[in-house]
């Protein structure tokens, strides 16, 4: 059960030849061949608006300022103060910091990194280093290990049990 009906998202039929940046004449009339709508859909009041139709006379700065003034209209934007307006963009702020200064630290940041790859080196010199002196002590380990169970086991062999031989000439 649904609680909706099948709505159809309306489709927006956008008349580009009566856009106020196109310039009038046989680009308009190509345009209005490519963006024909395949399918007819009815027109919903509110979504479409019409653009102030351009005259054909008009330049491309009056038909921006139309447009302006219509999306001022619909969005609700105030346009900005005309001092504002003509105020000239602030300059870049010149560089704080010389190019010599900025060429030292590059130098002293590619000494620190060859001091670091020198010391990682020397850190796994350290690593394989003891690497070694671990096997090293281990498999001295095991010949010590082995030698105390040698002489444990001589040992018991050599002592000499209550029922050996030994005991009867005492």
């Amino acid at each position: 059960m649904t609680y909706f009906p099948d709505v159809q998202p309306p489709t927006i039929n956008l008349d580009i030849s009566r856009s106020p940046l196109l310039l009038s004449g046989a680009f308009s009339h190509d345009v209005r061949d490519l963006s024909s709508p395949r399918v007819s859909s009815p027109r919903l009041p509110g979504l479409f608006f019409a653009l102030p139709s351009p005259r054909p006379s008009a330049s491309l700065q009056t038909r921006l300022q139309a447009l302006a003034r219509h999306q001022q209209q619909c969005i609700g934007l105030c346009p900005p103060p005309a001092a504002a307006r003509n105020k000239p963009l602030p300059s870049l702020p010149p560089s704080a910091i010389p190019p010599r200064q900025i060429i030292s630290v590059l130098e002293l940041l590619e000494r620190m990194d060859n001091d670091v790859v020198k010391e990682v080196q020397r850190v796994k010199e350290g690593i394989a280093e003891a690497c070694v002196m671990v096997r090293e002590y281990v498999e001295a380990e095991q010949v010590r290990s082995t030698k105390w169970k040698q002489q444990r086991d001589r040992e018991r062999k050599d002592t000499k049990t209550v029922d050996d031989d030994f005991w009867l000439n005492a």
